[in-house]
């Protein structure tokens, strides 16, 4: 099989034609020929890919004419063992370059070498102007002119070859290295990758303190239609004002509603809100909880918290993240935090800004707005959520416009 390598418009019999080397290192079987004349691969390229294909090509022919040589090819070919041919007169049609093949060894360029111009005054006198008597002792400097020209010739063939072959292995080498090196370095982002999710998925627990455990902030670069709520300090009836929140989201706006509450590790947590789904360390989990409306969450791994937000059936999310061991909201994403704080001392020790936060029973200076007391609180949920559905809109609408 013969290939080229071209971006001329001849159609060439007897050699399958191609645009890129990259073709050509597809192609599958033994090459005869490897006629590459050029292609739209930078260089450096187009040296690993020739290196690549030498190995599986019986001989390489490079046609580029001087003006247009690429060195690094010419001395990976010529390195290979190929040959350089600086005419792409054999390019013209099939005849001229299965004529090139046929007699490459006979097909060489115009060298200029030492002893050519007496070679040329030679011609001149006794070829062109038809003389025939021969001076023998002119004779003799053409002869030893000859002589120094087919040496010549031969010692720079040989160093051409030594170092376009010193060239190629240097040039083998280093695209070995470099592949290497990449396959070192996708290694080395896979376990870097790995141990980030470890650390994101792993509760890292307080020496000596077992009820205390510390989850590593969650990324989310997506657009995600979420309300963020964190409580600093104690913030009292936040759990039933976050309740008729999401009622009033889902009566008014007419929208799909998960309530996410993050709680701390603890078994009185679980005890006092039993009627609702969590998710906690050691708990069997089934899937069906991560697509209820309201969840309990009290071990918020990555995983947990992607699977619960990733979901389709649900248009607004609300996570309340009552968690004590940081100021920040789990869930680092797009929008705003509001806090939920305990009083006016949360704002000083914890750099809480001005109208980012609200409080509860009292007021807090500079705060968005205030959980109201009722005077007779019910005392079932259902009858507690439509109380704060009905009562705090205005807060709501407050909330829901900091998305």
């Amino acid at each position: 099989m013969n290939i080229i390598v071209t971006d001329n418009k001849v159609q060439y019999n007897d050699f399958l034609k191609v645009s890129t080397l990259q073709q050509a290192i597809e192609v599958r079987g033994n090459v005869q020929y490897l006629i590459y004349h050029k292609s739209p691969e930078p260089v450096d390229e187009k040296v690993k890919l020739l290196t690549k294909i030498k190995d599986k090509v019986n001989t390489i022919i490079y046609i580029r004419n001087k003006s247009d040589l690429e060195q690094a090819v010419q001395m990976i070919v010529v390195g290979s063992e190929g040959k350089y041919i600086d005419d792409e007169f054999f390019l013209s049609s099939t005849d001229d370059l299965n004529g090139l093949v046929a007699n490459l060894n006979e097909v060489t360029g115009i060298i200029e070498l030492g002893g050519s111009d007496v070679l040329a005054d030679f011609f001149n006198r006794y070829l062109k102007d038809g003389s025939s008597s021969i001076n023998p002792g002119y004779l003799s400097v053409v002869k030893d002119a000859v002589e120094n020209m087919l040496i010549a010739y031969r010692e720079k063939d040989l160093e051409l070859v030594k170092m376009s072959t010193t060239a190629t292995e240097l040039f083998t080498n280093s695209a070995k290295l470099i592949s290497k090196v990449q396959e070192e370095q996708k290694k080395i982002q896979d376990n870097v990758e790995k141990l980030r999710e470890s650390r994101e998925s792993a509760p890292l627990r307080v020496s000596g303190i077992e009820s205390v455990v510390f989850f590593s902030p969650i990324m989310y670069p997506q657009e995600l239609n979420v309300i963020r709520i964190k409580e600093i300090g104690d913030c009292p009836f936040l759990t039933s004002f976050s309740l008729g929140l999401r009622s009033y989201i889902e009566r008014v706006k007419y929208k799909k509603v998960k309530l996410i509450f993050l709680m701390p590790v603890g078994e009185v947590y679980q005890k006092y809100y039993k009627e609702y789904d969590w998710i906690s360390q050691g708990k069997s989990i089934t899937n069906s909880v991560f697509g209820k409306d309201i969840v309990f969450v009290s071990y918020p791994t990555r995983d947990n918290i992607m699977k619960l937000v990733k979901d389709n059936s649900h248009d607004v999310f609300i996570i309340v993240d009552r968690l004590k061991t940081s100021k920040e909201h789990l869930l680092n994403c797009r929008g705003q935090v509001v806090y939920a704080v305990s009083g006016n001392s949360c704002l000083g020790n914890f750099n809480v800004e001005k109208k980012m936060h609200f409080s509860s029973i009292r007021e807090v200076r500079s705060s968005l707005f205030t959980i109201p007391v009722f005077q007779s609180y019910p005392t079932t949920v259902d009858k507690r959520i439509q109380m704060y559905d009905r009562q705090c809109s205005q807060a709501y609408e407050t909330l829901y416009s900091r998305r």
